[in-house]
């Protein structure tokens, strides 16, 4: 991620993330019925921190899926019954701490 100041105590930031799935859980399917394109996503990420202390920042950024992960659910038969886009787009709060 690069960051810049804006004007103290804000900055802005943007830039790659990238995921990487340990495992999938889905209630109410076979596991076994499902197919993961790719466990590995990249994301794009922008967003804005206020420094509120010293030691104290409060963020917000906006996080949007870029790589094509599909996932495929299929029949007992093996026949594709479904597809789901699986990128992720969400807004995350975080606040830090420094000791």
């Amino acid at each position: 991620m690069i960051g810049f100041d804006i004007v103290k105590p804000v900055s802005l930031f943007v830039g790659p993330s990238f995921q990487y799935t340990l495992a999938n859980e889905f209630e109410g399917f076979d596991v076994n019925n499902i197919d993961v394109q790719s466990d590995l996503g990249v994301n794009f990420q922008a967003g804005l921190a206020i420094q509120l202390h010293s030691q104290i920042r409060v963020s917000i950024r906006y996080e949007k899926g870029v790589s094509n992960n599909i996932m495929t659910i299929k029949d007992d038969t093996n026949a594709v019954i479904g597809s789901l886009d699986t990128k992720p787009e969400q807004l995350i709060l975080s606040f830090s701490l420094s000791l």
